[in-house]
């Protein structure tokens, strides 16, 4: 290799860097776009369907959040759960063998059934368990949550993961308990 040559590789050497830059910068926006296309569509299946007095609701959900805790006893310290949306706010614990880590195990939902508790959700700002119903807030009582099924491939407030199931809640009547039933696809995103 001559003078000349190290010359000019030491002159394209800057360029080919921008050069593979912009291409990973390309790459970088292709994602975006294709993560912001795999939302828009799941956006279309978030929400709670439910069966009130013969009258079927839906509830546009905005998401489940599951916060985690960085702890060695999950027993005692437990991820929680919230699943928020207009007139719907739903909160409970994850049992040790429902709950999804640092890892972001989501399949460790599927087939689980969990229960549905008065107070919880976010350890910064619980909620209590309410559903709007003709118009009121109502607080719900109990109930369960069954997961069936993951979707989507990507993770974070702005991805598509999808947790879907059914539910059950069980809210105050005037002649006592009352159980509604229902499906939804709700955003899955944790925190930690």
């Amino acid at each position: 290799m001559n003078l000349h040559s190290i010359r000019i590789g030491r002159a394209l050497a800057p360029v080919l860097g921008l050069v593979l830059l912009a291409g990973c910068a390309a790459d970088f926006q292709d994602s975006e776009a294709v993560a912001a296309a795999a939302r828009a569509k799941a956006m279309q299946n978030w929400k709670l369907a439910l069966d009130f007095e013969g009258n079927a609701l839906e509830y546009p959900l905005e998401r489940l959040d599951i916060f985690l805790f960085d702890s060695d006893d999950p027993e005692r310290w437990p991820e929680t759960f919230e699943l928020s949306g207009d007139g719907v706010t739903l909160v409970g614990i994850l049992p040790v063998g429902a709950q999804v880590g640092y890892g972001e195990a989501l399949e460790n939902l599927v087939g689980k059934t969990v229960a549905i508790g008065t107070y919880g959700g976010d350890p910064h700002d619980e909620q209590h368990s309410s559903i709007r119903l003709a118009g009121i807030r109502v607080p719900v009582a109990g109930g369960s949550i069954t997961f069936r099924k993951v979707t989507g491939d990507w993770s974070g407030s702005e991805g598509d993961k999808t947790v879907w199931g059914t539910l059950r809640v069980e809210v105050q009547g005037a002649d006592g308990l009352r159980e509604l039933e229902g499906a939804f696809a709700a955003h899955v995103v944790s925190w930690g």
